[in-house]
């Protein structure tokens, strides 16, 4: 376990790590629950919540079990970072810069229910697995980086068909790589629920990319 970096002092040295796709709140919450290591827990999940102060937005970030992801994105939320506590020791949730602090400490970041006007945007997480000082120093986040790849594995292993992008000219294209669909997904997007409409599905061989 290790004491907080201070993003006054350190900065990305990476361009870390991120993956995007297609799911539900239900299948979110699910691998939250089931895919971090165990051994790095508890878990808490940090909503970041912003208020107007006069003419300036205020940012801190709320503690939550991880079970509260369903609740929080039914009330708007969507930045939530995933806190490892045996891995970082202490996050002050009540700073501006929460967002900063996180990110250089090498917490999971997941952006689930970002809206684009009336429809869901792809989810995302993401992680700064490397960060540096400005005396040189280079800290790689190792733990929290299989984190993120044990989260990475669980949403793979869901991911079954492509999504199509439609272009304001009237082209599609398939995408079979960077944003793909779990089934459950697929069939809210021919609602259209999200951006992006149902791919076919996969083959085998592309479920899983790393």
């Amino acid at each position: 376990m290790s004491e907080p970096l201070e993003p006054s002092e350190w900065h990305r040295a990476s361009r870390g790590r991120d993956f995007q796709f297609f799911a539900t709140d239900e299948e979110v919450a699910a691998v939250l629950a089931s895919a971090p290591l165990r051994e790095l827990g508890p878990y808490s999940l940090l909503a970041i919540e912003r208020e107007k102060v006069g003419s300036l937005w205020r940012h801190w970030a709320s503690i939550h079990k991880l079970e509260a992801l369903l609740e929080m994105v039914r009330m708007g939320r969507w930045n939530f970072w995933l806190w490892p506590r045996g891995a970082v020791s202490n996050i002050d949730s009540q700073r501006d810069d929460v967002d900063q602090v996180c990110a250089v400490n090498g917490l999971l970041l997941l952006q689930h229910g970002v809206m684009r006007k009336d429809k869901r945007d792809a989810s995302s997480i993401g992680i700064v697995n490397r960060v540096a000082s400005d005396d040189g120093r280079v800290v790689v986040h190792d733990l929290q980086d299989s984190v993120f790849g044990a989260v990475k594995s669980a949403l793979q292993a869901r991911l079954s068909h492509a999504s199509i992008q439609r272009f304001p000219d009237g082209r599609e294209v398939v995408d079979a790589k960077l944003q793909r669909m779990t089934s459950a997904a697929a069939l809210l997007a021919q609602e259209g629920f999200f951006t992006r409409t149902a791919g076919p599905p996969l083959d085998a061989g592309r479920r899983v990319r790393r």
